[in-house]
């Protein structure tokens, strides 16, 4: 297997393609050590995933699918 470098831009989506399939989710705080990013640079889609009941952020700091998003999981990471 070779490795390449990811693009900034992709970051986001490479990150979420794993983390959202996972049951428990994932922490801002993960998102932000893993990717280099700033939760702030995703603020926007997080919204909008929000709006459209595909994601919800706990009190926590987590970010999970729903049971919407879980379905149409394919839809949400369009949006990243």
């Amino acid at each position: 297997a070779g490795s390449q470098i990811i693009p900034t831009a992709e970051i986001p989506l490479e990150f979420m393609l794993n983390a959202l399939r996972l049951t428990a989710g994932t922490s801002v705080s993960e998102f932000e050590t893993r990717s280099g990013l700033s939760i702030a640079s995703i603020t926007g889609q997080l919204k909008e995933a929000q709006i459209k009941g595909l994601l919800i952020r706990t009190e926590d700091q987590k970010i999970k699918t729903t049971q919407l998003g879980k379905r149409f999981l394919n839809d949400l990471l369009t949006l990243f």
